[in-house]
């Protein structure tokens, strides 16, 4: 139920308060709107076989960062082998990175590609 009168006072913060947020990503000339609230991208390293790590990354679509293009040049700056592969039950992509590098990953988003940490979301499974 809408009130039918307010006072002005409380109008500005009553207004903002009933509209819906959005968000604008620009990388270079590509820019996007978005409904919500930003989706921090995914770096997670778990145990593969034996005592192999690897490390997921993912979430990247929001931020306009091209999947085979990153793993392209991880593959480069890390030394590493590098897959794509398509999420699960979602769209999008998923770089998966050989090696526990999941430090050095985040610090390259943050210094190459002008991510800011806390929309890095890292989640370790190799600890105990």
């Amino acid at each position: 139920m809408y009130p039918t009168e307010i006072h002005k006072k409380y109008l500005g913060q009553t207004f903002i308060n009933r509209m819906q947020s959005h968000i604008r990503v620009t990388r270079g000339s590509d820019s996007v709107v978005c409904k919500g609230a930003l989706k921090p991208i995914q770096i997670m390293t778990e145990r593969r076989q034996g005592n192999k790590k690897g490390t997921k990354l993912s979430g990247l679509e929001s931020f306009l960062i091209d999947a085979e293009a990153l793993a392209s040049d991880l593959q480069k700056k890390f030394d590493c082998n590098t897959t794509i592969a398509e999420l699960p039950g979602k769209k999008g992509l998923e770089v998966l990175v050989q090696g526990g590098i999941i430090d050095d990953l985040a610090r390259h988003l943050v210094e190459q590609y002008g991510i800011q940490k806390r929309y890095i979301e890292v989640l370790d499974k190799t600890k105990k």
